[in-house]
């Protein structure tokens, strides 16, 4: 059986939490992540060709994949897509390269690595499966400061929850997740 492939639509932020999640995944799921850098064009005039800084931005989110992905020993892809709509190209490229499923990661109600209109549309419109991993809320620098000293020392482990969602017919996503039944959804940091 061929190993999974899991799709990472990238436009900006690069976030090292969101990316460590997501070679976890891949990891206990023995799948191939294919980042895809969408490298946005301007609307009105896209034969002026990308900003410079979005260039760099999708080559530095290469490099620090590439790195935790050796970390993590996770095969990984990139490609990169010069686009006026990334939730299109995003849906496009899935079929593309032969993706199983999309990866979305969240925090504090809004998308990491995506704007979260792009994130929205992409669950609106797109039939692929996904899976969305919601990271813990970031923390207030003071309620580090005044925590009480027992909470500095104390030992715990955060849970992400990584979420199965899918739009198509019913007893197709049955027949995925009585597949993933032993394999946990939820990573342990």
């Amino acid at each position: 059986m061929e190993a999974p492939r899991f799709l990472l639509p990238f436009t900006h932020g690069i976030h090292i939490q969101a990316i460590e999640q997501t070679m976890r995944l891949a990891q206990s799921r023995n799948a191939t992540i294919v980042l895809v850098s969408l490298i946005p064009l301007p609307v009105k005039r896209p034969q002026q060709g990308a900003r410079l800084e979005h260039i760099q931005q999708a080559r530095d989110m290469q490099r620090t994949l590439a790195k935790l992905a050796h970390r993590h020993h996770v095969t990984v892809e990139m490609h990169e897509s010069f686009t006026t709509h990334t939730v299109n190209s995003v849906i496009e490229l899935t079929a593309q390269l032969h993706c199983d499923t999309v990866i979305l990661v969240l925090q504090d109600q809004k998308a990491v690595l995506l704007h979260t209109p792009e994130a929205q549309q992409l669950l609106e419109k797109h039939d692929a499966p996904f899976f969305i991993i919601h990271l813990p809320p970031k923390q207030k620098l003071f309620a580090i400061i005044f925590a009480p000293p027992e909470a500095h020392t104390s030992h715990h482990r955060e849970i992400i929850q990584v979420q199965w969602y899918c739009k198509k017919k019913e007893e197709q996503c049955l027949k995925i997740e009585e597949q993933d039944q032993e394999k946990e959804t939820s990573i342990h940091v």
